[in-house]
């Protein structure tokens, strides 16, 4: 679930100095390294620019399968549906680079609470992949034999915040949030709803789990508590970082990862 579905921070970053997850950022050429197993790689999408592998409009479309394609006429705005088909069509390219593959030679399933992954592939094993965008900006990361969960989200003026904490924060959490300065609150809001969004798809649940049922540590490195049946909270590796005016989450079950990002200028 998108954020923005619901209706500029002096918000310090969370601090990472202890954090498990060591971090590069690559330079040079985009050209897709080999995948390694104690590596998460993180590819940036700008919408609207052009990419290495997406040399037109239609060969996006033409990559996408028929689910995709229904998928992509169900949006009403035309901003939001162009996102969408340049997401899908660059996650496929990432995908065959990877794999060695045609992008549209690329098959998916899901699970039973939708969360894709690759045909004939078991979930969380061999390469995974999870995807998120949000305004002008996507996500899309990669790891091997690990469940993988990945946010994006842009800081907007929001109203009725109140509600919104009630719903999907702990009562620590909470407790925490209303603690904060009013021009504050908005950030912090975010920046919770990325981790737990992240936290949801990594698991394949979605938010069926109960956002209320994951609690985030208050340093944001890592979980207090998580819902039964996932395992002890520290299992669950998580890494948060800021693009702009965009918050970013990762969230993973491997932590000794090597996260490595891969940006596209504009």
């Amino acid at each position: 679930m998108n954020l923005n579905s619901f209706a500029h921070s002096d918000e310090p970053s969370p601090r990472r100095s202890d954090a498990p997850w060591v971090e590069t950022v690559a330079s040079g050429p985009t050209a897709v390294p080999t995948l390694r197993d104690a590596e998460v790689h993180v590819w940036y999408l700008r919408l609207g620019s052009d990419l290495p592998g997406l040399t037109g409009r239609g060969c996006c479309r033409d990559w996408l399968d028929e689910e995709e394609a229904s998928r992509a006429e169900r949006y009403r705005h035309p901003q939001a549906r162009e996102a969408f088909v340049r997401t899908r069509a660059y996650l496929r390219w990432l995908l065959g680079q990877y794999l060695e593959m045609a992008p549209n030679a690329i098959r998916f399933t899901l699970n039973r609470h939708g969360k894709p992954r690759l045909a004939e592939s078991q979930e969380d094993r061999g390469l995974v992949f999870n995807v998120s965008h949000s305004g002008h900006l996507a996500l899309l990361g990669f790891a091997r034999d690990s469940p993988l969960g990945l946010d994006v989200e842009q800081l907007r003026p929001r109203r009725q915040l109140e509600p919104l904490a009630d719903y999907c924060f702990s009562a620590a959490e909470r407790k925490r949030w209303r603690k904060l300065a009013p021009e504050q609150r908005l950030a912090a809001f975010v920046r919770y709803w990325t981790v737990k969004e992240a936290f949801c798809k990594a698991t394949g649940r979605g938010i069926t789990l109960g956002l209320k049922n994951v609690s985030v540590a208050a340093d944001f490195q890592g979980f207090d508590s998580v819902p039964e049946g996932l395992g002890v909270a520290d299992a669950w590796s998580l890494h948060t970082w800021d693009i702009g005016d965009y918050r970013c989450a990762l969230v993973s079950r491997n932590p000794a990862a090597t996260i490595i990002h891969f940006p596209v200028e504009p």
